[in-house]
């Protein structure tokens, strides 16, 4: 039965990657077009400075669909080399979030119009990365047979998390540095709402707040995950090796 279920989702399933796949397609067909004509055409010395704003936008979109167009292929990846099939709403959900929080926050600037939507992005990821770190720890505990402590998957599965976290804010950081963007937001305006006191300046700021709202979802998955396996043992090893081997 559960088998039917999926060859009749799998048909939907492949149209919503199709549709995500040929929207970055075209965003970044469309934006390199763009950028190339501005290079190539561009004879007003007045608006130089202008052009080159827009082109460095354009490129930056441009870096940000491609990189979500690769991960659409990751769980095909996953299915095909490590026969590992996760559950459909959550390939369509982590989809999305990756083009809502890379793309669309991009496109739209949606990191200043909203003060929230960075706090919530951030949230946000730091549950769905530990729930990923979750499922690799329990994937290995599986198949190899470690018989690890619920304590020790729960402290694994924040320490992925916050890992990922840290690494990401060093991105940022690499990338504001050596492309003048705005990720840490030290080119805000100073009543910005963030955490801290001012004389800790914006980018600080921001970087701690994203930390420790990162940190706060890793931390409430951590607790439902050591709860989960250390009463239900059984039922989570079930349910979990239905997603690490398709012939259970």
């Amino acid at each position: 039965m559960v088998e039917y279920k999926l060859s009749r989702m799998e048909p939907k399933l492949k149209n919503v990657y199709k549709v995500i796949r040929g929207f970055l397609i075209l965003t970044i067909l469309m934006n390199v077009a763009i950028s190339a004509y501005y290079l190539i055409f561009n004879q007003k010395p007045e608006l130089e400075n202008v052009i080159h704003e827009d082109i460095s936008f354009r490129l930056q979109l441009v870096f940000v669909a491609t990189i979500t167009l690769i991960a659409t292929y990751l769980p095909s990846y996953l299915d095909s080399r490590k026969n590992i099939q996760l559950p459909e709403v959550l390939e369509i959900t982590v989809i999305i979030f990756m083009i809502a929080a890379g793309y669309l926050s991009q496109r739209f600037n949606l990191f200043v119009r909203f003060h929230w939507w960075d706090d919530v992005l951030h949230f946000t990821s730091g549950t769905f990365i530990a729930v990923a770190g979750f499922l690799l720890i329990y994937m290995l505990n599986y198949r190899y047979s470690f018989d690890l402590n619920p304590w020790l998957i729960a402290i694994f599965t924040f320490s992925f998390s916050v890992a990922v976290a840290v690494f990401w804010e060093i991105a940022e950081f690499a990338a504001d540095a050596l492309w003048q963007t705005n990720y840490q937001k030290w080119d805000v305006p100073a009543d910005t709402s963030l955490l801290g006191k001012p004389y800790q300046g914006l980018a600080l700021r921001d970087t701690m707040a994203d930390l420790i709202i990162a940190s706060t979802g890793a931390l409430i998955v951590s607790v439902l995950v050591f709860f989960s396996v250390n009463k239900n043992s059984d039922e989570t090893i079930r349910k979990i090796s239905k997603l690490f081997n398709k012939n259970q």
